[in-house]
């Protein structure tokens, strides 16, 4: 470390002749958080807030070590300039202060194929150009109409009556040249044309912003299924959003595993009722999963289930597939009271026979059953921690029981209960460590 810089996404706020270094601003004002500045330090900040370097000797010299240490490890002092113009400059700001890695790198060789270029494909073929992934294809086979202006934000009045996709397809190209936007104007009347389509490149994501013709979920399904391809669904319901679900091969389920299917009933007529700033909500919730799935980041919100929502009410239900293969959600706690009375009959039986293994039995219960009957990681990890707990009580009744193997006459009772509030100390720390060490590699190892 030589010369530093000071980071441009750090805000400083200065109140009277303290300042406040960090990313929560007035956010968050403690006392803690703000810095006295010397009539130098002040100098030095102004100096490196216009982009010049400083070395790392003088900075610590003129900060001491405790504070200039305090700004290494905020990243407020950092040991490269940072991007602050081009269109990813922001984004990659973002990955580098969250400690996300080179997520840049990773998106920029993803391919996505957005089926649908309405009031939620296109704002999602938006999102994802100026996160900048490697190759959109676009598909819609519609022209702009007038009345598509009230929630499409891309096109305008000058593009009515030409093609969506190739209007789209310009516009995107302008915004991110970057970005390779290819343009298909084509209606997907069968499973066979759907499946031209998909084989048109090796996609990552598929994005499912049209309802029509019925059976087109069920295509969608059989094909990703068929080639390993995640997609994400968002469309609206009358007037209401229908979020998910995210799909997942082999790992969760379909958009036709929530619904039974009934060619019974086909769209005679209707035209939808549709306010922009609902469509605006659906695409960016689905912009944010797409991105969580291409990045390998964060936790996904629509993994088997959908969210139909009531946007006027601030009401949302979560609805779960009609068939799995695994339990029912509500079928879980039974089976986790379950798999606890399994942990006190393995104790009941290690205090009847005396023998060590059915305590080794009753650990592994306690650290596995978990992941037989929840599917997320702060579930599994919740539930390791009651198990823990559970485990802990049994332990404690087989060391301190009448029939133990420790001869606990010799103690006086301050060294007993120390001894049993150390050992409770222990289990507590044990169990948190490994809930939370579990929910980690869980999340971690998500889309490996």
């Amino acid at each position: 470390m030589n010369g530093l810089y000071l980071n441009p996404y750090v805000p400083i706020v200065k109140k009277e002749n303290r300042y406040l270094f960090g990313t929560n601003g007035f956010l968050s004002m403690e006392d803690d958080e703000f810095y006295t500045l010397s009539e130098k330090q002040e100098e030095t900040v102004r100096m490196i807030a216009q982009g010049a370097s400083k070395d790392e000797t003088e900075l610590r010299q003129i900060f001491g070590e405790e504070m200039f240490k305090a700004f290494v490890d905020k990243r407020i002092l950092i040991p490269m300039t940072l991007d602050t113009d081009s269109i990813y400059s922001r984004s990659n700001a973002y990955y580098y202060f969250n400690k996300m890695g080179n997520v840049q790198d990773t998106i920029s060789k993803k391919k996505v194929l957005i089926l649908g270029c309405g009031g939620i494909g296109s704002h999602v073929a938006w999102n994802l150009t100026v996160l900048g992934v490697g190759k959109l294809t676009i598909v819609d086979f519609d022209d702009v109409e007038e009345s598509n202006l009230n929630r499409q934000l891309l096109y305008d009045i000058e593009d009515i009556g030409y093609q969506k996709v190739h209007v789209l397809q310009e516009k995107l190209m302008k915004i991110n040249p970057q970005v390779e936007v290819e343009a298909v104007n084509k209606k997907i009347w069968s499973k066979e044309e759907l499946g031209e389509i998909v084989a048109l490149d090796s996609y990552d994501l598929i994005i499912k912003s049209v309802d029509s013709p019925a059976r087109f979920p069920l295509w969608l399904d059989q094909i990703c299924s068929e080639k390993k391809i995640p997609y994400i669904a968002g469309i609206t319901v009358s007037s209401s959003p229908m979020i998910g679900p995210t799909y997942i091969p082999d790992k969760s389920m379909g958009y036709t595993d929530f619904f039974v299917e009934d060619e019974d009933f086909k769209r005679v007529s209707g035209v939808p009722l549709q306010l922009g700033v609902v469509l605006y909500h659906i695409s960016s919730e689905v912009s944010l999963e797409a991105f969580k799935v291409l990045s390998g980041k964060g936790e996904l919100k629509y993994v088997n289930n959908i969210h139909a929502v009531d946007v006027m009410k601030n009401q949302v239900i979560k609805m779960i597939p009609k068939k799995a293969d695994h339990i029912k959600e509500d079928d879980r706690p039974s089976i986790h009271y379950l798999s606890i009375l399994s942990i006190m009959m393995m104790i009941m039986l290690a205090l009847a026979t005396g023998w060590i293994w059915f305590v080794a039995v009753g650990f592994c219960i306690a650290l596995f059953s978990p992941f037989f009957i929840y599917t997320s990681s702060e579930k599994i990890s919740r539930c390791v921690f009651v198990n823990m707990l559970v485990y802990l009580g049994g332990n404690l009744m087989i060391v301190f029981g009448p029939s133990s193997v420790i001869d606990l006459s010799g103690y006086d009772i301050f060294t007993v209960l120390l001894s049993l509030l150390v050992s409770i100390n222990f289990y507590v720390l044990t169990a948190t460590a490994l809930s939370g060490f579990i929910a980690t590699v869980i999340k971690k190892s998500r889309f490996a």
